[in-house]
């Protein structure tokens, strides 16, 4: 079936129907075995379903030129991860069932986190009865051709741990916090139990907090403004890992070298250490200098804070207290696992009682500030970028909160461009005008019908202006003098141009 679905996406190349890295994204998701029923579907679900008719009938021409034998062109982005070994002889060369010393085992995790750490991994995962892996720009691949049994695995996964881990470990319980390495990174460790033995992933935390411009927030004039303010509730969303943590520190970093106040973090555990300049920071971490959210936010109101960051608002008690020191005046910034900046702010004030529903929704609309919403997606080359959407208080919103008509958040952030808010729908617009992001990855993150058809115009006009053919010069032979005929002599650069008798009108 391989030569079928070379063939397909040649066609669809050459009929101008689709560029190469559309057809990356469409194969990168696809497993090895695809056929051409599957590649068919992936094109029915993207942006290229209007011209399904015309890929039919492409897909029984590569049937044809497939069963022909004639060789098949190279598949473009064919981008399934391959087994290969990892460039360290001492894990390539590791049998699956070694007993490892301890010395041993940490050596070889510290050169697997540096290795992932330099080739832009997110996370490495090492698991009893599955090949150790890492996760890079979101697509898991894994590191060795057999996997590892249970003392192998435990032998990796505990070289690194501290004495403090260890005893968690030792009983039974769910491990996790932050580890520092000898060359000065850190990483955040999750360690839990299952059937076959030991499960360890180590997050790789970066050195330094990265701009907001660099994550890809672009302009961030509008999220800074958020900064400006000295009370109320920023709140940052999206789904697991798509990049809130990374924001968060970049805000904490923005907002220690522009300001001179103190700000207390609440993390579980603490990733990035920030340095002192212009704030004074203390730096909290659940377990370890607190017992939860709620008793370290209850404490912060005590200490004299001017900013508090709480890792994450998941349950009533730390939603309530955030809410409360948002109202006495500290500005709040925190995160919260949810899908779009609308879902946000339903979960925030769904969380509460009914009975507290109108007391609720008039606390939120005054203490609100702004909602950043985020999406990590696939890139046309490969890598990840950033999708955003900012939604900000202005008068329409908090009267749409106090009413409890959040059904219509969407259109005044459509509206409030010039506020500065921005929806996704918009965001995935630019993206794909900026071709960082293909038709299909834009596609099926956008939320409305109009932004649906907009796009599909962008993509036909594009395929159109690739399709047109260059200006050509062609020459009429017939008007052409033969070879070696004589030309008339120029006239000289001074001659006068001959005078016209006026035809006398009959």
């Amino acid at each position: 079936m391989e030569a079928e679905v070379a063939w397909l996406c040649e066609l669809a190349r050459r009929a101008r129907l689709v560029h190469e890295d559309e057809l990356a994204t469409i194969l990168r998701g696809l497993p090895l075995d695809a056929d051409l029923g599957d590649v068919l579907r992936r094109f029915a679900d993207s942006a290229l379903g209007q011209d399904f008719p015309r890929i039919q009938r492409l897909a029984q021409v590569a049937r044809e030129r497939a069963r022909s034998g004639a060789p098949a062109p190279k598949l473009p982005g064919r981008l399934r991860p391959t087994v290969e070994p990892l460039p360290l002889p001492l894990f390539r060369d590791l049998p699956p069932s070694a007993t490892l010393d301890a010395e041993t085992a940490a050596t070889l995790m510290c050169e697997l986190l540096a290795s992932a750490r330099q080739e832009q991994a997110s996370s490495v995962h090492i698991t009893a009865g599955n090949r150790p892996t890492w996760r890079r720009y979101g697509e898991l691949r894994p590191l060795a051709p057999a996997a590892l049994e249970a003392p192998t695995a435990l032998a990796l996964v505990s070289a690194l741990l501290g004495p403090d881990l260890l005893h968690e470990l030792s009983q039974g319980r769910d491990v996790s916090g932050a580890i520092d390495l000898p060359d000065g990174t850190r990483s955040r460790v999750s360690v839990a139990v299952h059937r076959a033995g030991i499960d360890g992933t180590f997050h790789l935390i970066p050195v330094d907090p990265c701009p907001l411009e660099r994550l890809g927030f672009n302009p961030s004039t509008a999220i800074e403004r958020l900064l400006d303010c000295h009370n109320g509730l920023v709140l940052i969303t999206g789904p697991a890992g798509s990049g809130k943590t990374s924001t968060l520190t970049a805000l904490i970093a923005l907002l220690s070298e522009k300001r001179m106040a103190h700000i207390i973090t609440i993390e579980d555990p603490i990733e990035i250490i920030h340095p002192r300049r212009n704030s004074m920071i203390s730096q909290r971490q659940l377990g370890r200098d607190t017992q939860s959210h709620a008793a370290a936010l209850r404490a912060a109101l005590r200490e004299d804070p001017d900013v508090i960051v709480v890792g994450d608002m998941h349950d009533l008690a730390t939603t309530e207290l955030a809410l409360t020191a948002a109202e006495t005046g500290h500005l709040v910034l925190t995160t919260m696992n949810t899908g779009d900046v609308a879902s946000a702010l339903n979960r925030v004030l769904s969380i509460f009682p009914p009975n507290q529903a109108n007391q609720v929704r008039t606390m939120v609309a005054e203490s609100l500030r702004g909602i950043v919403g985020q999406h990590l997606l696939p890139a046309v080359d490969g890598t990840r970028v950033l999708a955003w959407e900012l939604l900000l208080n202005v008068p329409a919103v908090g009267n749409l909160i106090r009413e409890g008509r959040t059904y219509h958040i969407e259109q005044v952030m459509h509206t409030g461009g010039a506020d500065g808010m921005q929806t996704m729908d918009r965001c995935l617009l630019k993206l794909f005008q900026d071709q960082r992001i293909a038709t299909g990855t834009a596609c099926s993150f956008m939320r409305s019908n109009q932004a649906i058809n907009e796009l599909r115009d962008l993509a036909v006009n594009r395929v159109s202006h690739v399709a047109e053919p260059p200006q050509r010069r062609y020459i009429d032979i017939t008007e052409t003098e033969p070879p070696g005929a004589p030309t008339a002599p120029s006239p000289p650069a001074d001659a006068a141009e001959p005078e016209t008798a006026e035809t006398p009108a009959p």
